[in-house]
């Protein structure tokens, strides 16, 4: 199970192709770019929990999950491109876990 956090994040944005297969997440590019650095300069992910950025982007992530769960698609295809495998994906909302793609159902839907 993957669950879309800091760590995955960082990962995510970091990679150009991520911007190009995921258009919907362009308006996050130039911001996420500038937490990013920080990220280099700290060596860590954690600085990225801090940044407005990763909360916009965690708050958008729980909205499409909610209402637009095609846009979502486009990201779990992704994931599952990057790792070569395909693994139930979620993003956690207070205190309970949001499913964008189950496994069980190989489809794309939200708990």
């Amino acid at each position: 199970m993957i669950t879309i956090d800091h760590c995955i994040t960082a990962q995510l944005w970091d990679d150009r192709y991520f911007w190009e297969l995921v258009p919907w997440a362009e308006p996050y590019r130039e911001a996420a770019e500038e937490a990013l650095v920080k990220v280099d300069v700290e060596q860590s992910s954690l600085s990225l929990k801090h940044a407005s950025v990763y909360n916009q982007w965690k708050l958008d992530l729980v909205e499409r999950a909610k209402s637009d769960t095609d846009s979502l698609d486009l990201l779990a295809e992704y994931i599952h491109h990057r790792r070569r495998r395909k693994e139930t994906i979620q993003i956690q909302d207070k205190n309970k876990h949001i499913v964008i793609w189950n496994r069980a159902n190989n489809e794309y839907t939200t708990n």
